[in-house]
C-alpha cells in the first residue's frame, strides 16, 4: 500500500508541518517516544554527501505463494474472486498466474467461468506455459478439459522487459489481452462492425512464438485466437473465437463478438427492468415493460444489430403477460425475450425473473417447427404452447 502527502513543510508554525500531517497516516507508526529534534542527515560512507535512501531492516515477509483456493475465495465472505460481486458493470475477468512458474488451475477456471456466466462477463484465460509451439497448442486444445462460451484465450505468450530483473522475460498475455479488448470498443460496436479489430499488441512487446497462417486457422478452429504485432495484409483472417469453439456450442457462442453482444443485450434488459419488482403487478406494468424493451431492441436494430433478420418482426420478440406471470408466483415478474443472432437462422432466448430475492437470468430453449426464420405470430404461438404444457405438467406433478 502507498500514501502520498503533498505540500508538507518543515516549519513548525505551518499548518502542513510534516509531523502533524503524518499523524493522519494509516500506515506510519512510531515506536517509542517522538524525537525532540530533527535527526542528523545520513551520509554516504567516507563522504560528507547525503545519501538518497537507507536500507530497511530485513524484518518484512512477502508471505507464502498464493494457491487456487486463495484465488477462489469465499462467496459468503466476499473474498478472492467473489470480491468482484460488488462490481456493477463487469465486462472482463482475468486471473494472472499464481507465480512465475505456476499456472492457474482448472478448478479456479471452472469457478471463475461459472461466476462470469452468472455476471454475463468474459473470462480471459492464459495459454499454459507448456504450450511452447503452435503444434503443441493445437493438440492440447483438442483434449482441453475446459470449454466455455464465456471464456476467451489468446496465443502465444508475450516477451517484454521485466523491470524487476532488468531483462527480457516471457509473461502470460492476459493483461495485454484485457487491454486490447477494452480498446477494441464496446460489445455493440464490435458486433456491428464490418471488420473485427485485429488483436494488435502495442510497441515494446513481441510474441514468444511466431505463428504461421496455417497454424492460426487451426488454433482458431479449436478456440484459441492469435495475437499480432503487425497488421495482417490478408483480409480473410479468422474471427475471434471463444473457448467453446470445437465443442458442442451454438454458432454465436463460438464467436467472441457475438457472445459479448448477446451478453450485453441480456444484461442491459435485466438491469433496466429491475423497477418492476416494486411496481404493481398488473397488465399496465407488463405493457410498460414490453414497450421499454422493444424500444431498446429497436434502437439496437437501427444501429445495425440483428442484421440477419429480414424484418423487424423477425428481429426480436418480447413476452411479458399473464401467460408467464401467474398468481402462483406473487411478487415475481417474468420476462421472456428472444432476439436474432448475428448468424442467420439462429435466436437467443432468455427468461428474466425479478423478485425481492434478486434477478435471475437463464437461457431457455424453444422448439421450432422449421429451421428457417419464423414470423412473430408462429413463434409466439409456439412459445405459448410450450409454456402452457410446462405449467400443466407442473400442476399435475403437484397433485
Amino acid at each position: 500500500e502507498q500514501e502520498t502527502f503533498r505540500a508538507v513543510s518543515a516549519d513548525p508554525e505551518s499548518p502542513r508541518y510534516l509531523p502533524q500531517v503524518l499523524l493522519e497516516s494509516t500506515l506510519v507508526r512510531v515506536k517509542g517516544a517522538m524525537p525532540q529534534q530533527r535527526p542528523d542527515r545520513t551520509l554516504m560512507p567516507g563522504t560528507n554527501l547525503p545519501i538518497g535512501y537507507v536500507n530497511s531492516n530485513p524484518d518484512g515477509d512477502d508471505g507464502r505463494p498464493i494457491s487456487d483456493y486463495d484465488v477462489i475465495g469465499s462467496a459468503a465472505r466476499g473474498t478472492g474472486l467473489f470480491a468482484l460481486q460488488s462490481v456493477d458493470d463487469l465486462a472482463f475477468v482475468y486471473i494472472p498466474p499464481l507465480s512465475r512458474t505456476h499456472d492457474v488451475g482448472v478448478s479456479t477456471l471452472l469457478v471463475a467461468a461459472k461466476f462470469c456466466r452468472e455476471r454475463r462477463a468474459m473470462l480471459i484465460v492464459d495459454p499454459p506455459a507448456s504450450w511452447e509451439t503452435p503444434g503443441q497448442a493445437v493438440e492440447s486444445l483438442r483434449t482441453l478439459d475446459f470449454r466455455c462460451e464465456n471464456a476467451v484465450m489468446f496465443y502465444p505468450r508475450i516477451v517484454t522487459r521485466d523491470r524487476l530483473r532488468g531483462r527480457l522475460e516471457t509473461f502470460a498475455n492476459g493483461g495485454a489481452v484485457a487491454g486490447l479488448l477494452s480498446r477494441a470498443g464496446d460489445a455493440v460496436s464490435a458486433a456491428v462492425a464490418v471488420r473485427e479489430p485485429e488483436p494488435l499488441l502495442r510497441g515494446g512487446v513481441r510474441l514468444a512464438v511466431e505463428v504461421r497462417d496455417a497454424d492460426r486457422w487451426k488454433l482458431a478452429a479449436n478456440g484459441a485466437n492469435v495475437l499480432q504485432t503487425v497488421r495482417s495484409p490478408d483480409p480473410r483472417r479468422p474471427a475471434l473465437r471463444t473457448l467453446a469453439c470445437g465443442a458442442s456450442a451454438s454458432p454465436d457462442g463460438s464467436y467472441l463478438s457475438q457472445q459479448r453482444f448477446a451478453q450485453f443485450v441480456v444484461d442491459a434488459i435485466a438491469r433496466g427492468t429491475k423497477w418492476s419488482v416494486v411496481a404493481p403487478r398488473s397488465p399496465a406494468a407488463w405493457e410498460k415493460l414490453r414497450r421499454q424493451i422493444r424500444t431498446f431492441l429497436t434502437e439496437l436494430r437501427d444501429a445495425g444489430a440483428f442484421s440477419a433478420a429480414s424484418s423487424e418482426r423477425q428481429a426480436f420478440l418480447v413476452i411479458c403477460d399473464e401467460r408467464i406471470n401467474d398468481e402462483a408466483h406473487p411478487g415475481t415478474t417474468r420476462i421472456l425475450i428472444q432476439f436474432a443472432s448475428l448468424h442467420g437462422g439462429g435466436y437467443h432466448t432468455y427468461m428474466i425473473q425479478h423478485s425481492t430475492k434478486g434477478t435471475d437470468v437463464r437461457p431457455v430453449t424453444v422448439n421450432r417447427f422449421e429451421t428457417s426464420l419464423v414470423v412473430l405470430d408462429d413463434l409466439e404461438r409456439e412459445i405459448t404452447i410450450r409454456l402452457d404444457r410446462q405449467e400443466y405438467l407442473q400442476r399435475m406433478m403437484a397433485g
